[in-house]
């Protein structure tokens, strides 16, 4: 089911984008659409928080409460891949809109044909989306885990502690080979970076990049090696200019 959230604080455009969306799930995606709309940027926000996510948000960038790009954020923080499209009356936020990945940025009045290439893209980049799993060999178990909803990896011994996104903990059983070797499916990924011996973090889960650690959304303090320091700052730095979660 494809998942479209609309967030509008104008009744009028909230009402037109609503229309319009509704037409273009009836023509094209009768049977394989849903459409959530709020009329408050807060209550997406609060519905985000108690774990629910879209597969397309329209999201208008002048809202009171929490802007569109700060709701951006936050979508970004818990889904590396839904897509988003803002809508709104002012360009200038067109970098930070495109900072935070995306897919469209629309000015109003919103013309139909804009619109719906933007609904065609995002559901052509649904129908395409893969979530990189890995496997983690437990004591006695094998848990499949979506990589992108690990947000740390830390070494212990011959255990490895996934901090998830949610806040649970997967512990892996390390019988022989390195930590790297265990941590290798998050290395592949342009979003993670190994900053100590011991530990492997999400660059998109990173609060605040400290001179010799890090300060992880979920408060855990991470150290930074010397060893890894400098790869560390120009990993950041790339993933930041790339469109990354700004400082």
């Amino acid at each position: 089911m494809f998942s479209i959230a609309i967030c509008d604080n104008d009744e009028k455009d909230l009402q037109l984008l609503m229309r319009e969306v509704k037409l273009w799930l009836d023509r094209f995606h009768p049977e394989e659409g849903s459409l959530s709309i709020f009329s408050d940027s807060g209550e997406i926000l609060e519905v985000l928080y108690n774990g629910r996510s879209f597969d397309l948000y329209l999201l208008d960038v002048i809202m009171p409460q929490v802007t569109g790009i700060q709701l951006g954020n936050a979508i970004r923080r818990r889904d590396l891949e839904a897509a988003i499209v803002y809508i709104t009356s002012y360009r200038e936020y067109a970098f930070e809109a495109y900072g935070l990945h995306a897919i469209r940025y629309l000015t109003k009045p919103i013309q139909q044909e804009e619109l719906w290439s933007a609904l065609d893209f995002s559901y052509s980049l649904f129908l395409n989306k893969r979530s990189p799993t890995m496997i983690v060999k437990g004591y006695g178990t094998l848990t499949s885990v979506t990589i992108s909803n690990i947000m740390y990896a830390e070494n212990d011994v011959r255990e490895v502690f996934f901090s998830l996104r949610d806040g649970k903990k997967i512990v892996g059983v390390r019988r022989e080979g390195s930590f790297e070797d265990a941590v290798a499916p998050l290395l592949n990924m342009s979003y993670f970076v190994q900053v100590h011996k011991s530990y492997c973090v999400n660059l998109y889960h990173i609060d605040t990049l400290h001179a010799d650690k890090i300060t992880m959304d979920d408060g855990a303090m991470i150290p930074i090696s010397r060893k890894h320091l400098s790869l560390v700052k120009n990993k950041y730095m790339e993933f930041v200019l790339r469109g990354g979660k700004m400082l």
